[in-house]
């Protein structure tokens, strides 16, 4: 059974947060069907979650021994969120669970360059492509060679041998999907007045 996330934002004004969307405004709350509450639809990039919030994180750890650390372990939803989106998480998902937020801050301010270290399992004519510290070797990488999870229930043979590479955290969740995320989210404001709420399901 997959994991699937919602993600809305809010913005602080007047010391108050308000909820947002990528496209429009949302301010004037009260004249709001919940019907049309737009959320913000990244799909399911297990690596981001992994990231954002620990969730999916045994996963990569079992397949390729990665140790993700996330950006915070989920907090909670505020308790000063928006009465619009009170309502709605009441109403629609009151099953949600590791529930969070974020400022929008704190994700570009994340070191996305950091490398975590992967780890998988090759047969032997290809261990000697793998250096420690160093990315995958796809240039040198034979069409017909194959690179094998930890998992043992998925190795055809039983001579294959340990290597490891590295990758920034950026190349994990994906360049382009940051890229994205990022310049919609810095679209809403100020990166200090501004925070995304989400949870899983």
């Amino acid at each position: 059974m997959g994991t699937d996330i919602k993600i809305f934002s809010e913005r602080l004004q007047d010391g108050q947060w308000t909820l947002l969307s990528i496209t429009e405004d949302l301010s004037k709350e009260s004249h709001q069907d919940l019907s049309t509450l737009e959320i913000i639809d990244i799909g399911r990039p297990y690596g981001f979650f992994a990231v954002l919030a620990g969730v999916r994180r045994e996963r990569f750890l079992k397949l390729y021994g990665v140790d993700i650390i996330p950006i915070s372990r989920p907090r909670g939803l505020p308790k000063d969120l928006s009465p619009f989106l009170k309502t709605y998480i009441e109403i629609e998902d009151d099953n949600c669970w590791n529930a969070s937020w974020l400022l929008v801050q704190e994700l570009i301010s994340f070191n996305w360059e950091k490398l975590i270290k992967f780890y998988g399992l090759v047969e032997p004519q290809y261990a000697n492509l793998f250096s420690s510290n160093q990315p995958f070797p796809y240039e040198q990488w034979p069409e017909n060679a194959h690179c094998y999870s930890l998992n043992s229930n998925y190795l055809p043979k039983s001579d294959n041998v340990q290597v490891s590479w590295v990758e920034s955290y950026r190349e994990f969740v994906g360049s382009e999907f940051l890229d994205y995320f990022f310049e919609k989210l810095l679209a809403l404001g100020s990166p200090k007045e501004v925070r995304i709420i989400f949870y899983f399901y």
